[in-house]
């Protein structure tokens, strides 16, 4: 019988055939593994018809900072005797990206910046490690704006309309799934750095629970706040990833111990026949308000899909404690900042960012980092502690709120557009970058919830459209379960194609 769980596919349960004619590079992961599995592809076949379409669009699409062909190919020759050999691994042969966050031994890892130009590791990432030991082929690092502090990935384009930024701050990342050079890649999320570039690029996307991957060897942007995660074209192939990176670090003290994930850490492979019993809430305030009218029609239609699948649809109000934008008359300007989501978020990302590269400025020289980067650091910098901590304690309240609003209606997920709009036009590298809208994706990375998009429709200048499936924490196996009945019903990533780039 076919694997219908994550842990039954890496457990060597069969996988679901796959096409036999088309360009190797064109496969989902899982359809990858299993013709390798089969021995109609080899992990050889697979990297060099991955490698051409890199040939053909990176002068296009920018994608990569490093390429790693050489390792790729040692690695897919190891792979290919592992498999003659009847004992392969469970991602073996299969070409992987890495945002260039995470740390690769005798690699560079620069997260896209001259300060780290020269910087390479000795030692990998917890995520890359697991990769690499489940049979990965690291096909390079991805682009990323400046240390993930923009919600742009200049120069990447997206493959989709090259006129256009794929989003960011995993952009590279996103951009390159969609040019179809790899079939999976790693990402981060911090304000939404994985769900919004998946959006513009019509990938999946899933920045998991606070503390469900590792963070070790990835370098931080905003440490109280940053989520490992995964993208991946098709939501069966996100939810294999994530079962093979996650789990218990203990090189990583935010990690979750194995006794709270336990029995919460498998994941569906294929949709369930009804969504009868899930209920699905609906924001009667801010996430559907404000929207680029056919964003908002796309998001819709697939919304009403989940009722159709028979999936509960109800609306629901925010919690006091969600206040995206100041209100009401402040006497004093900061406590306003305080008493909104957004202020929140820049008051702990604007602190904790600034604490991080102090020494990094110190050793390297405001010279070295983009001005844009440089003047985020700096005004970090102004944030007292005494507003740092009210911070974190408006947060807590607003986390502690929201578990209610899931446990008073008994939701499955709140549901709502991932990007307000398209993202904007892409501009040269040394001009400044307007960022992709990300006020749709911050709350829940503020609360660390689950959170899952993936891609329903285009908008009206060919950009997809993400839905975004949020959970209360440790409820990814739900997620994925929506995620791939709507998948299923839409039909998008068979129905549609980004032009290949020239």
């Amino acid at each position: 019988m076919t694997a219908r769980t994550a842990a039954e596919a890496v457990a060597g349960a069969p996988l679901a055939a796959a096409p036999t004619t088309g360009e190797p590079s064109e496969l989902s992961a899982l359809q990858a593994l299993a013709a390798l599995r089969a021995g109609t592809l080899t992990a050889v076949e697979l990297l060099a018809s991955c490698r051409a379409r890199v040939d053909h669009a990176e002068g296009v699409v920018k994608a990569f900072v490093t390429r790693t062909d050489e390792v790729a190919r040692a690695a897919a020759d190891r792979s290919d005797a592992r498999y003659r050999a009847g004992r392969s691994l469970p991602l073996d042969g299969l070409p992987v990206g890495l945002k260039d966050l995470y740390y690769t031994k005798g690699i560079r890892t620069t997260a896209s910046s001259r300060v780290l130009s020269d910087f390479v590791p000795s030692s990998d990432a917890t995520v890359w490690a697991r990769l690499r030991g489940a049979g990965g082929l690291l096909m390079g690092k991805l682009n990323t704006h400046e240390f993930a502090v923009n919600a742009q990935t200049t120069p990447t384009t997206n493959p989709w309309n090259t006129q256009h930024g794929p989003a960011g701050s995993s952009g590279g990342s996103a951009a390159a799934l969609a040019a179809r050079y790899l079939p999976v890649a790693t990402g981060t999320d911090t304000g939404g750095s994985i769900r919004a570039p998946a959006s513009a690029c019509g990938v999946v996307g899933m920045k998991p629970t606070y503390g469900r991957v590792s963070r070790h060897g990835v370098v931080s942007c905003c440490w109280t706040l940053d989520h490992a995660g995964v993208l991946a074209r098709t939501v069966a192939d996100s939810a294999y990833l994530l079962h093979l990176v996650q789990g218990p670090d203990p090189l990583d003290p935010t990690a979750l111990p194995p006794d709270e994930t336990r029995g919460s850490d498998d994941y569906p492979l294929q949709p369930p026949p009804s969504l009868r019993g899930r209920r699905i809430g609906v924001p009667t305030s801010f996430f559907w308000s404000g929207l680029d009218a056919t964003v908002e029609t796309v998001a819709r239609t697939a919304l009403s899909e989940l009722a159709k699948l028979g999936a509960t649809v109800v609306d629901v109000d925010l919690p006091p404690s969600f206040a995206p934008a100041i209100s009401g008359d402040y006497a004093d300007l900061d406590a306003g900042l305080l008493n909104s989501t957004v202020g929140i978020f820049a008051t702990l990302g604007g602190s904790e960012l600034a604490a991080y590269h102090r020494h990094l400025v110190e050793q390297k020289g405001p010279e070295s980092y983009w001005p844009a980067t440089f003047a985020l650091i700096e005004s970090g910098l102004t944030i007292r502690a005494r507003d740092y901590l009210r911070a974190q304690q408006m947060r807590s309240v607003y986390s502690r709120e929201m578990r209610q609003l899931f446990a008073e209606h008994r939701l499955d997920a709140v549901v709502h557009p991932t990007l307000p709009q398209a993202p904007p036009q892409q501009v040269p590298f040394d001009s400044p970058s307007q960022a992709a809208n990300l006020s749709l994706t911050q709350p829940w990375d503020l609360c660390g919830f689950p959170s899952l998009s993936l891609p329903v429709g285009l908008d009206g200048i060919g950009v997809p459209v993400g839905l975004l499936l949020s959970g209360p924490p440790l409820s990814e196996a739900v997620l994925y379960e929506l995620g791939l009945a709507l998948e299923a019903a839409l039909e998008f990533s068979s129905a549609h194609r980004p032009p290949p780039a020239a």
